[in-house]
């Protein structure tokens, strides 16, 4: 689950990178529904999508946007548990 702290920092990267970008991040309702969208990602997860996105757009960042830029490979369900298994067993 993605950290408060780790969210702001990513808008803020955005609100430097796109200074015209009128996103009011002051606005607690605004926060709670960007931050409702992406709560689910890690923060490697997060800043990979928040950089992928300043390198390839040149528009105001949009969530639909954004989510396009989550281009992280996702492990399969088997992968989490053999991974799981390799820990109990210690092999990891």
């Amino acid at each position: 689950m993605l950290d408060k702290d780790t969210f702001i920092d990513g808008l803020n990267t955005l609100l430097v990178s796109f200074p015209n970008w009128n996103l009011d991040i002051d606005n607690k309702r605004t926060l709670r529904v960007w931050y409702e969208k992406f709560r689910h990602m890690d923060a490697k997860r997060y800043m990979h999508m928040i950089n992928a996105y300043i390198g390839y757009y040149d528009r105001y960042p949009t969530i639909a946007g954004l989510l396009k830029c989550d281009t992280l490979p996702r492990k399969t369900i088997t992968q989490i548990r053999h991974e799981e298994m390799l820990k109990e067993n210690g092999l990891n």
